[in-house]
């Protein structure tokens, strides 16, 4: 109905850029009016970006992938300091299998249907691809703190020793949902009746 105060008018008072991005539609929800009213300067949808930055698509949404090179084009593109608030979308329902879905990791459970298991694998698949979408993320932050930001300008040490390296564990391809034991069965029954 009108502006509130918030989180983002705090970034706005301490002089930042307040930028918001949500690859869908900005009409969609009245977000393209909703999001002015919590005090973001800036609302971007896929489309005012579709321009500058090649969108992949899966399953009829934004990858998170191009997702990361938005935020990167948003970030790149200012010389203020800016609060950037993504949306993603590739992890969003309908979790239907979709002909031509490529993916990365395979779910089995014997005990799940086929129907069922298409639809944690999509789910799974969307799981790991926002994981490594924020792997990313914090690399790139990282760089940016250390090579084009310096630590005057964020306030904080361009090197963080004390936080572990993000080595890159081995890829999962499978793995299997164990069934429930007759213990947790029992308890959903009794939680169900």
């Amino acid at each position: 109905n009108g502006p509130v105060e918030g989180f983002v008018s705090n970034y706005k008072a301490a002089g930042y850029h307040t930028v918001a991005y949500h690859p869908y539609h900005k009409a969609f929800y009245s977000r393209d009016k909703a999001y002015g009213n919590i005090g973001f300067d800036e609302f971007l949808g896929a489309e005012d970006v579709a321009d500058e930055v090649y969108l992949k698509y899966r399953r009829g949404l934004v990858t998170d992938e191009s997702s990361l090179r938005v935020m990167e084009h948003i970030l790149d593109a200012s010389s203020d300091p800016t609060f950037l608030l993504t949306i993603t979308m590739e992890c969003h329902q309908p979790y239907t299998p979709m002909e031509g879905d490529v993916t990365s990791i395979t779910v089995q459970n014997p005990n799940m249907s086929d129907d069922v298991l298409g639809l944690v694998t999509v789910f799974t698949n969307g799981l790991h691809d926002a994981d490594a979408m924020l792997g990313d993320l914090v690399d790139y932050i990282d760089g940016r703190e250390s090579i084009s930001h310096p630590s005057a300008r964020t306030g904080r040490p361009t090197s963080s020793p004390e936080r572990p390296s993000r080595a890159t564990p081995p890829p999962i391809t499978s793995f299997t949902i164990p069934a429930p034991s007759s213990s947790i069965q029992t308890r959903a029954r009794r939680a169900i009746c």
